[in-house]
């Protein structure tokens, strides 16, 4: 009788850990959306300021050294805040690797992201913003590994939502597509007769990220969402 009754228990104690994990799991992700908005947000902030700094520059006549102090403390102020948010949005995301691995590694990448990214607004060195981009792109391979197997439970019959699972795979492999570019843009910048080319690439590249983004934030709203609300069957 008590052989019968094993994989009952089984069976009952993967549920309960499933339960568990996806609704940490939910939790830290609605943690992670809302840090991701935060950057999001302060990054326009950014380039709005930085576009009204230039056109105050041109108009500012003899008050023109003020203008330019007060605009460098205010984008160091934001290069610090951003920086502060992105390791800290590397280390949540290090601490979900407690459930699956990938997390570790997406939360490294986070962080070497936001150095060098910081190092990047300092020296203006085109190479580094390719680098950084880079590092996101395998932040978000690895994350979206991450996602996809968590989504996917620990067997078929215990899928916690398949069609998320799916999204998060479709995202990582447009994040490769634009891996594969941006290691080309790479190349070409160290040919000087044909570099000119990767300004018009640059500007599709940038255009694709925006857009990347909003999806990984839809992407990581509904997999909060799914996961808060899963219910073991």
């Amino acid at each position: 009788m008590q052989r019968y009754n094993m994989p009952n228990e089984t069976e009952v104690r993967m549920k309960k850990e499933q339960y568990a994990r996806c609704n940490d799991m939910g939790n830290r992700l609605q943690l992670l959306f809302v840090l991701k908005i935060i950057t999001t947000v302060l990054n326009i902030l950014f380039i709005g300021f930085v576009t009204l700094s230039s056109l105050a520059t041109g108009a500012a006549g003899s008050a023109l050294q003020d203008v330019v102090t007060s605009a460098k403390v205010t984008v160091l102020a934001f290069e610090l805040i951003t920086l502060v948010l992105g390791i800290v949005y590397g280390v949540l995301t290090m601490r979900m690797g407690k459930y699956m691995s990938e997390f570790t590694g997406a939360g490294v990448f986070t962080i070497i992201d936001a150095l060098i990214t910081f190092a990047y607004d300092f020296t203006g060195a085109n190479i580094l913003s390719l680098v950084a981009g880079a590092f996101g792109i395998l932040y978000v391979m690895r994350f979206s590994d991450g996602m996809k197997i968590s989504l996917r439970g620990f067997s078929p019959s215990f899928f916690v939502d398949s069609g998320l699972a799916l999204d998060w795979d479709k995202f990582k492999s447009i994040n490769i597509m634009m891996l594969i570019v941006m290691g080309i843009c790479l190349i070409v910048a160290l040919i000087p007769v044909v570099k000119l080319i990767i300004i018009p690439v640059a500007l599709i590249i940038l255009v694709g990220a925006f857009i990347l983004e909003i999806w990984e934030l839809i992407l990581m709203y509904k997999s909060s969402v799914s996961m808060k609300n899963y219910i073991p069957v």
